[in-house]
């Protein structure tokens, strides 16, 4: 479900769409049969706008896929449209808005323009930013009790007393958390690393991730200080917590690679693991170390797809894709890979 594995209709007028979506509704943002989808609802939506015959929908092809519970400020896809019809950008942008709000669906157009047929959003995409958002637990609002115990039931407490708006929106933790180690932590990810111990143990048709470039260059990892979604003039317990952005930029990542960085960055903090143990992961690169050190996924509802960068010349003149399918197999949604996958990995396949 690529865009670029077909080779582009130049006939066909295609247009670039950057979209937002807050992820807790949706099984993940690719189609998945009897799930509601991001994709699914877009190209539902846009067949109804366009009163397209049924079976013949305009496809959606995303530059990233979010897994479900992830929340997105920005993704971008393209489709290509009927060639007979002449479509305004702006006239699209504001039909899906209208009928998305109609049918009470937490998706937002942001804009939409056409592009060059030969365009991918998913290829020309120079990098991706996620951000990752922490609550933590001001220890004067801890009972003694959870204080003592620092256990799993620390984070229960963490969560009960979370704003409600903020429900399914952050991470909520304890104030046992150690930010010296987290942030020591964060910085044994940066630069260039095989992160195939923190991606999953099976990938579409393979048991092992032969193929798939695991070596990934976090560009940039920062910890900075965040802020409520509402202060505590209208909301009491947005003081209870300190609150914490994490971003992570790379040209593209592995499928729960951030959820697993984050995992560990935070059990690092909780002195659930040493800062060894990461060193371990990183230096041997195999997705089945991961189950080793008993960890869990850092939820999904605290990540965000936050940007996407593109060169503004490829939305006019885009610069030929010579990309494999090892290039293309990252994000945070798995996809099956096509059944001729062994002659694509060996360069025999037309991408």
């Amino acid at each position: 479900m690529v865009e670029c594995r077909a080779k582009p209709n130049r006939q066909m007028p295609r247009y670039f769409f950057n979209f937002a979506y807050l992820g807790s509704r949706f099984s993940g943002s690719q189609s998945q049969p009897n799930q509601l989808t991001v994709q699914g609802v877009l190209e539902n939506v846009l067949a109804m706008i366009l009163l397209s015959p049924l079976g013949e929908e305009p496809r959606w092809y995303f530059s990233s896929r979010t897994d479900a519970g992830v929340h997105a400020f920005m993704n971008t896809a393209t489709v290509d449209l009927d060639p007979e019809r002449d479509f305004d950008s702006d006239y699209l942008k504001s039909a899906l808005n209208s009928m998305l709000t109609k049918l009470d669906m937490e998706i937002r157009i942001n804009s939409c323009r056409r592009v060059s047929g030969g365009f991918c959003a998913r290829r020309h995409a120079l990098e991706r930013e996620y951000l990752y958002r922490l609550a933590i637990l001001k220890p004067e609002f801890e009972s003694d009790h959870h204080k003592q115990t620092n256990n799993t039931s620390t984070t229960h407490n963490a969560h009960h007393s979370l704003p409600l708006i903020e429900h399914r929106r952050a991470w909520a933790l304890s104030s046992a958390f150690n930010h010296e180690r987290f942030r020591k932590a964060a910085l044994m990810f940066q630069g260039s690393h095989n992160f195939a111990s923190f991606m999953t143990n099976s990938v579409g048709n393979l048991d092992r991730p032969t193929g798939i470039a695991t070596v990934k260059n976090i560009s940039r990892l920062d910890i900075d200080f965040g802020k409520a979604l509402m202060d505590s003039k209208h909301e009491p317990c947005s003081d209870f917590f300190n609150f914490f952005d994490v971003s992570f930029v790379s040209r593209s990542f592995l499928y729960n690679q951030i959820r697993r960085m984050m995992a560990c960055m935070v059990a690092a903090a909780k002195h659930r693991i040493e800062l060894d143990d990461i060193e371990w992961l990183l230096n041997r690169p195999d997705p089945a170390n991961w189950a080793k050190h008993h960890l869990t996924l850092a939820p999904a509802y605290g990540l965000y797809l936050k940007s996407i960068t593109y060169d503004d010349k490829d939305f006019t003149e885009p610069h030929p894709l010579h990309c494999r399918l090892q290039d293309d197999a990252d994000e945070e949604m798995p996809y099956p890979l096509p059944m001729n996958v062994e002659s694509l990995l060996n360069g025999n396949g037309d991408l």
